[in-house]
């Protein structure tokens, strides 16, 4: 397996001024990336505070997956976020496996 970031920015039906939690569809779209991160395909993920998109962090097989991963999940179905950005991606250091510095 390997890394992707993936970029995702809003798109034309996101609603502007509200935040994720409170956008139209926000539960299938909770749900769909829930079994996403339940599996272990998603590592990391979350919007950006402006309002832009989101960033991801995914596990998949090859970029052709990463690239199609959030194809059936329904903000891009409906337009709220449309695709960005697919990067492989290698990490070397990861500060979540240790305490945080003092």
């Amino acid at each position: 397996m390997e890394l992707f970031v993936i970029l995702l920015r809003t798109g034309k039906n996101w609603v502007a001024g509200k935040p994720s939690r409170e956008q139209p569809l926000w539960d299938a779209h909770a749900s769909f990336m829930d079994r996403l991160f339940d599996t272990g395909k998603i590592l990391l993920g979350g919007p950006f505070t402006d309002g832009s998109g989101v960033l991801v962090i995914v596990r998949a097989e090859n970029e052709q997956e990463a690239t199609t991963i959030f194809d059936a999940d329904p903000w891009v179905l409906e337009e709220m976020l449309v695709g960005g950005e697919v990067k492989k991606w290698q990490m070397f250091l990861n500060g979540f496996e240790r305490p945080a510095a003092t």
